[in-house]
């Protein structure tokens, strides 16, 4: 019986409930939208309430998506069963379940990496030293992490968010064809890793 308890407990959540703050209440009793990232359809509304709004429903599987509240304000996330916290002043930031914490923990490594590279190219202008050298680095930079993450998410959700970010946009052709041909096929078979490897062509 015990055992059967702690099972329990550790299964995997039947639904899902986001849980937002917004900027202001100025949103406050309107309708806002979760859509799917590749065809933008619809997935899930609520309505505002003051400065927070909660989304509940079911995932049948983790999916790259978007909250539009308004033309100007919208916010990506991982809609997957469990728990999410979305605060909108962070938005980069979704927590909660295992995908959005890994979707987090890769945008902070982004910033991060930029605020490193900014001062660095600063340091080096103040020394006179030779500011291509210091980029060449950067770029190095980017394309072992772009490569490490996409050999580690070759076909899972947090790959395909990947692609719409600066470590697939920041490599070279021949580099972003050899990783996009070596995703698993799941993701080889989306429409937007197939548009993608179309553009590469025609280039």
């Amino acid at each position: 019986v015990m055992l059967l308890c702690v099972a329990c407990t550790h299964s995997t959540p039947a639904s899902y409930t986001v849980k937002g703050l917004l900027p202001d209440d100025s949103a406050d009793g309107k309708t806002i939208y979760i859509t799917r990232q590749d065809d933008r359809t619809y997935v899930d509304t609520t309505v505002v309430q003051g400065d927070k709004f909660v989304f509940e429903g079911v995932a049948d599987e983790p999916v790259y998506c978007c909250i539009m509240v308004s033309s100007g304000l919208t916010a990506n996330l991982i809609l997957e069963n469990g728990e999410i916290k979305f605060d909108f002043n962070e938005s980069k930031y979704p927590a909660g379940t295992p995908n959005n914490e890994e979707l987090a923990r890769i945008n902070r490594m982004d910033d991060n990496r930029m605020k490193d590279y900014i001062k660095g190219m600063r340091e080096a202008f103040k020394a006179k030293k030779s500011l291509n050298e210091y980029k060449e680095e950067y770029e190095k930079n980017v394309e072992e992490q772009a490569k490490e993450l996409f050999q580690k998410h070759n076909d899972d959700v947090i790959g395909y968010y990947l692609l719409y970010t600066s470590n697939l946009s920041a490599l070279s052709d021949d580099e972003c064809r050899k990783i996009l041909e070596n995703l698993g096929p799941s993701l080889q078979q989306t429409s937007y890793v197939q548009y993608l490897l179309k553009q590469l062509n025609k280039q």
